[in-house]
């Protein structure tokens, strides 16, 4: 199976972490890195890699009240911090998650909203740094000891982790039909 983790920026200026993680028939992970900019990076990226299901950690659809979708509410509930999207920095970054799902051909796989927030704080992970990369070299099969990685990176793959819950049925899904964040279950 093959999954991709994306942690998204909110414009291009700024690299996205993607990580595509394999897993083996006897459950073993390897995730593979990239850092792109543009969308084109990114949909190339998912193209050439086929996954079964992308993971993005960036807000699919507009509050409608511009401000909180009832799923931020709900994470927020659970004592993750949201930003509104009405600040100028998450307004970009939800048109970009909104743009780059329309354009990411989704015949043969599936797409879900995360939180990387909300998914560290389920599985009891480092906010960054190197301790964040040391628990998730254990998670991964020891596939992040030959670098130190961005947090870009390290944050696209803890999207990746919450897609292998969710592609074993172990996730909670907040939200309404306006939006919904998809969250580990441990």
């Amino acid at each position: 199976m093959r999954i991709a983790g994306i942690d998204l920026s909110g414009k291009d200026k700024k690299a996205s972490g993607f990580c595509i993680l394999d897993i083996s028939e006897n459950g073993s992970r390897k995730a593979m890195f990239s850092t792109p900019r543009t969308d084109e990076e990114i949909l190339m990226q998912c193209q050439l890699s086929k996954p079964g299901i992308i993971a993005i950690d960036a807000p699919l659809s507009k509050a409608k009240n511009g401000y909180l979708r009832f799923c931020d509410e709900e994470l927020m509930s659970l004592g993750v911090d949201v930003l509104p999207q009405s600040l100028s920095g998450m307004a970009s970054l939800v048109e970009r998650g909104i743009s780059l799902n329309s354009k990411i051909p989704n015949a043969d796989l599936e797409i879900i909203e995360i939180s990387v927030r909300a998914t560290k704080k389920v599985l009891g992970l480092e906010e960054k740094g190197m301790a964040l990369q040391k628990q998730l070299s254990g998670m991964l099969s020891g596939s992040l000891s030959d670098r130190m990685y961005s947090q870009d990176e390290l944050d696209s793959a803890v999207a990746a982790l919450a897609a292998v819950f969710y592609s074993s049925g172990k996730t909670r899904i907040l939200g309404d039909p306006e939006g919904a964040i998809i969250l580990p279950e441990v």
